[in-house]
């Protein structure tokens, strides 16, 4: 093919010169790259497609409308044969001399008159391409000579050295000599042109040699602030590990101490022990998930810094820049929520690392479902069932009942006139008659718990009765509910409402226990030395009740002690 016939076909339309970084658009032609970028920017025209309206720009041969919105792609295939051509006219035989002193950074055919030449870049300037080796740091200690003729160095060699080499700029195959620390990016001399914006404004450009001190610099107090919070991390993974030792001893004493104190009062709590049982095994899974959840959370940022710390000790004995800001690329320095594309910061400062494990270790704590309502009501019950001390109330006592000065002990005097109250059969046949008195304190609310010593009491009726109701008889009122004995009989019975459940008991009491839950209706009587149930009511409680006690008649026996039989309030509690 003859030179001349080929240049005709090399020649842009706009420039008129021979391509320079050929582009095709979508019509076919094409154009020097930044030909088509002064034709995109000067263009104000706007063009109705079928999708839409847009701003296009026309070519300059067909007129086809382009979309401005589309980048055009590089021909590679024209920039070769362009190569080509400019370098077989270069050599002008096969000499490889370039045979003019125009500037080699210019594009086209029209270029300057070059000035300098830079020994060390191998490039000619014209008087504005010069301008970064006159202001810029790193490249004022380039050699600027005179205009000399330099060798030019073949396409397809350099082409070969930017893909086997790490040491030339990517954008322009030429040696790295400067480093972007704004953009991590190793830089040549043509990256600094007035044309090449992208690194100038405010950016920080320096030697690529400086650069790899400062990197590591960086690298190093990362690696510091790593080990720093890997030693705090085990720290306090170690203080995990204690808390949750403490715990479940904790917990384990808790549910021990619980299971003793439920031996004593299984008799009418088995329910809540049950339910003890598997609050606490609640808080021991609620515990050991919590204690686990903070240990993995631990352990991903443990693993994550650990990682990042075996790369940067990697990185202190890498020298090569590039290969090193390639090393540090493919690290996940994120510790934090958010990913690469800008969310967050990079790897934070100790401080940051800090913050986040004690977000870990102070984090919303998971209450145990047992304290809420087990401990109080532990010692709810722990204070019921010491005894309540129980005094009778003088205005509600029959006459014939004797009563001491502290009011806790009732007997029946002998003798002595009657009142308004009639004797009653509280042991439900057999002996005298019986008289009742009723407590001074009433219960309202809550858990309350008594004894009553029945010792030498051959007949007795106890229970509770509704404040303010009058004449609560233990046989037939439904204002009470009340457990009787008797001896002559040898039988328990339980009334309420007029109804009636008899049973034998296996030998006389010496005490009786009274447990009243008024928010569960619950009425508990059994034997407090034996710690055996007798009976227990289930019901709902409208009012406030008082307690009831009605001490039976019955001849006293030789054997008998010297004091007079009574019912007698206990405040006591004897431990199993």
């Amino acid at each position: 093919m003859e030179p001349i016939a080929l240049e005709e076909d090399l020649i842009c339309a706009i420039c008129r010169e021979v391509f320079v970084e050929p582009v095709t658009l979508p019509c076919g032609h094409n154009y020097c790259e930044e030909c088509i970028d002064l034709l995109r920017k000067s263009s104000s025209s706007a063009f109705s497609s079928e999708h839409g309206r847009g701003s296009c720009y026309r070519c300059p041969l067909c007129l086809s409308p382009c979309d401005a919105r589309i980048r055009v792609k590089r021909n590679a295939a024209l920039r070769a044969i362009v190569d080509k051509w400019r370098g077989r006219r270069a050599r002008g035989g096969g000499g490889g001399v370039v045979t003019d002193d125009r500037c080699t950074v210019c594009k086209g055919e029209r270029r300057s008159r070059a000035l300098k030449s830079c020994a060390r870049c191998r490039e000619s300037y014209c008087a504005a391409h010069v301008l970064p080796h006159l202001e810029n740091g790193a490249l004022r200690q380039h050699a600027l000579l005179a205009v000399v003729v330099v060798e030019p160095e073949p396409r397809a060699d350099a082409s070969s050295s930017r893909s086997s080499s790490p040491h030339l700029c990517r954008d322009h195959g030429r040696d790295a000599e400067l480093y972007c620390r704004t953009d991590a990016t190793a830089l040549c001399a043509f990256c600094m042109l007035p044309s090449e914006s992208a690194h100038l404004a405010g950016h920080h450009v320096v030697k690529l040699s400086e650069a790899v001190d400062a990197v590591k610099e960086g690298c190093q107090a990362k690696l510091d602030d790593v080990q720093d919070s890997l030693a705090e991390i085990r720290d306090n993974l170690q203080k995990l590990e204690e808390t949750a030792l403490i715990s479940k001893d904790s917990l384990t004493s808790q549910q021990q101490a619980y299971t003793a104190f439920v031996k004593k009062i299984k008799l009418f709590l088995e329910v809540e022990e049950k339910a003890w049982q598997k609050r606490l095994s609640v808080d021991m899974v609620t515990e050991n998930r919590k204690m686990k959840y903070r240990a993995e959370k631990m352990e991903q940022l443990q693993a994550r810094l650990q990682e990042a710390e075996r790369t940067l000790q990697e990185a202190q004995d890498i020298h090569d820049p590039l290969t090193l800001m390639q090393l540090l690329e493919n690290v996940d320095w994120q510790v934090g929520q958010g990913g690469r594309d800008g969310s967050v910061s990079a790897l934070p400062l100790r401080e940051v690392c800090s913050a986040q494990v004690r977000e870990v270790m102070e984090g919303p704590s998971l209450q145990p479902a047992a304290l809420p309502r087990n401990i109080p009501l532990f010692h709810i019950l722990q204070k019921a069932f010491t005894g309540e001390q129980i005094r009778f109330d003088p205005e509600t006592a029959h006459p014939r009942l004797g009563m001491d000065a502290d009011r806790t002990a009732l007997w029946v005097k002998e003798g002595g006139a009657g009142g308004a109250q009639e004797a009653v059969e509280p042991g439900g046949g057999g002996g005298g008659g019986a008289y009742y008195a009723l407590g001074a304190t009433p219960f309202s609310r809550g858990t309350h718990y008594w004894e009553v010593e029945v010792r030498g009491v051959a007949s007795w009726a106890l229970g509770v009765a509704y404040e303010g109701s009058r004449a609560p008889q233990p046989r037939d009122s439904a204002s009470s509910w009340s457990l009787a004995y008797s001896e002559d009989t040898g039988q328990y019975c339980a009334r309420h409402a007029g109804q009636a459940l008899s049973f034998v008991a296996e030998r006389p009491p010496r005490a009786v226990g009274l447990y009243l839950d008024l928010h569960s209706g619950i009425l508990c009587f059994y034997d407090a030395a034996l710690l055996q149930g007798l009976h227990t009511f289930y019901g709902q409680f409208r009012s406030a009740l008082l307690p009831l006690f009605c001490p039976g008649q019955r001849e006293r026996r030789p054997q008998d002690e010297a004091s007079e039989p009574s019912v007698r309030s206990a405040d006591t509690v004897t431990s199993p």
